[in-house]
């Protein structure tokens, strides 16, 4: 158990709320972003006014994302450079490759929770400044874990028009319905020395076929995370899209999915999980901190 002391100047309310059998404290701070604190581990809480050194001590998170062609004979992904799938043997060139995460927040090693405003961030390999995923005014101290989603979740996908990563303008939104396309990879296979195209939109986010999964990026040893006062924080995170197809057939069998689907679960969270939006090793792996 753990005595909370809340600096008055740092939040605009509490709130207690009920997650999936766990009652958090919830302290919304003035710059939008949230602490959430698990009630079962708070001895007693005192309000108090403290100094601003300690309450301005805040850094930075920087998340850089850098994209490999399978796991163990690792080819650099980007867009108009052919690459070999290793499994599947098929050599594929990428003109568009994008997709979403999510509600981000980070834990530190007391068990409290900086939670990300506003948290939704589209990944696309055509545009360099988006593989950086930045995070701001985070309290300093040591953060053992990044939870976030792939995919945005349903009462997201059901909220009409929006704005930022959101904005239907970024060509990833089906319909009210169908909601948002969580991942859209399209290019060009060689098949018989000639050129076919690919194209695959998943999505689906109710029901059976919702591939949105919740994961967690630990930060551990050689990785430990520490924010420091005024400082940013670079995690290198290598990323593999090659997972799309170890349980999904050769794009040469199918070469296209543009709806919902038990095709579209098969080829995001593959089999056992082991898919590129549900593989715990090896889709999104911590490679250095610095």
């Amino acid at each position: 158990m753990k005595k909370i002391l809340v600096a008055a100047s740092m939040f605009m309310s509490l709130v207690y709320q009920v997650s999936y059998g766990q009652t958090y404290m919830k302290i919304h701070k003035n710059n939008g972003s949230t602490l959430e604190i698990p009630v079962n581990t708070i001895d007693s809480v005192t309000y108090s006014t403290i100094s601003s050194n300690l309450v301005n001590s805040k850094g930075n998170i920087s998340i850089d994302l850098s994209h490999k062609f399978g796991m163990m004979n690792e080819q650099t992904l980007a867009i108009g450079k052919p690459v070999v799938h290793p499994m599947k043997g098929d050599t594929m060139t990428f003109s568009k490759f994008k997709y979403f995460i999510s509600n981000v927040k980070f834990k530190n090693a007391d068990g409290m929770y900086w939670t990300e405003g506003e948290s939704y961030h589209l990944v696309d390999l055509a545009k360099p400044e988006s593989l950086n995923l930045s995070f701001k005014d985070l309290p300093a101290g040591t953060y053992t874990q990044m939870e976030y989603t792939m995919g945005v979740d349903s009462a997201r996908n059901v909220s009409g028009a929006q704005t930022g990563a959101l904005s239907t303008t970024n060509d990833m939104y089906w319909s009210w319905k169908s909601g948002y396309i969580m991942l859209k990879a399209e290019g060009t296979y060689l098949d018989t020395a000639k050129q076919k195209m690919f194209t695959f939109h998943l999505g689906g986010f109710s029901g059976v076929n919702n591939i949105v999964t919740k994961r967690t990026m630990v930060f551990e040893g050689a990785t430990a995370l520490t924010v420091t006062k005024d400082q940013t924080s670079t995690v290198g995170v290598e990323v593999n899209p090659g997972l799309l197809w170890h349980s999904a057939p050769s794009v040469k069998e199918v070469n296209m999915i543009h709806m919902p689907g038990a095709a579209a679960k098969l080829m995001a969270l593959g089999d056992g999980g082991l898919g590129f939006f549900a593989n715990p090793m090896y889709s999104f792996k911590v490679k250095s901190v610095k």
